[in-house]
């Protein structure tokens, strides 16, 4: 199955592509993606892989963009919404700002730091 879509992270059309003879092996799965901006490629993944009969369970970002101003995903629950890091400004200096995530929650609750 396949899935077309617009990538706004790399400005260019996306094609995503799931074999159903694999996903709907699995009743469950976690979607994992590097960078989300417009949400777009992470609703079109879930969209694609319920087609096959899989239900995606969680979703987990690297980085979220949010200073972008884009919605999170709508196609996964917001308390399965799960971004490492979220981006909530850049300054003029190239600087980011850390505004929530994964990490920055657990390195507050006294894990040790590497």
């Amino acid at each position: 199955m396949t899935a077309e879509g617009i990538s706004v992270t790399e400005n260019k059309p996306i094609t995503l592509h799931v074999d159903k003879s694999v996903a709907s092996k699995f009743r469950d799965v976690i979607l994992v993606d590097d960078v989300r901006r417009t949400s777009t490629t992470i609703n079109t993944a879930v969209e694609l892989l319920n087609g096959c009969g899989t239900r995606v369970t969680a979703c987990y970002v690297i980085v979220d963009l949010a200073f972008a101003g884009h919605p999170r995903p709508s196609k996964v629950p917001a308390n399965n919404y799960h971004p490492l890091f979220v981006i909530s400004d850049v300054d003029e200096s190239g600087r980011c700002v850390v505004s929530e995530g994964l990490v920055p929650f657990f390195l507050s609750q006294g894990f040790p730091r590497p």
